[in-house]
């Protein structure tokens, strides 16, 4: 078990440098690990009307796993679902959402010492998919 509190530890501060970098651009964060009966959307943003939902992923420190495989056809159709409940739930005003994707690389062995690898705005869509 304590090994996954590490890994949830980790995945949140991942969360929280991304969110921080979103803030940085001029987004306004509008949810963090928003729970829907769908899945989790890791973090939801505000920008002007650009609604965004951003996957969070985490590269182990000198990882050798490619971690955006792990974002496959089943994992997109419960973003989009989560994303649809939470517009659904919340009805923010906006004219155009998109699916980003953030992948963050932990550059040392030690906790917290994070970089952002890849950040991949409209990385896909509901029904289909651009890079992801």
């Amino acid at each position: 078990m304590a090994g996954s509190d590490s890994r949830l530890a980790r995945s949140r501060a991942a969360e929280a440098f991304v969110g921080a970098s979103l803030e940085r651009l001029g987004f306004t964060l509008l949810a963090r690990n928003y729970r829907t009966r769908h899945g989790e959307l890791d973090l939801v943003a505000i920008k002007e009307d650009l609604l965004v939902f951003v996957e969070v992923k985490l590269a182990g420190y000198r990882s050798s796993t490619l971690t955006l495989s792990k974002i496959d056809s089943r994992k997109k159709t419960r973003l989009s679902d989560s994303a649809a409940a939470f517009i659904a739930r919340e009805q923010p005003a906006f004219e155009t959402c998109r699916f980003d994707v953030a992948v963050v690389e932990e550059t040392s062995p030690d906790p917290g010492e994070l970089a952002m690898r890849l950040y991949l705005p409209g990385a896909f869509r509901p029904g289909g998919f651009y890079t992801v």
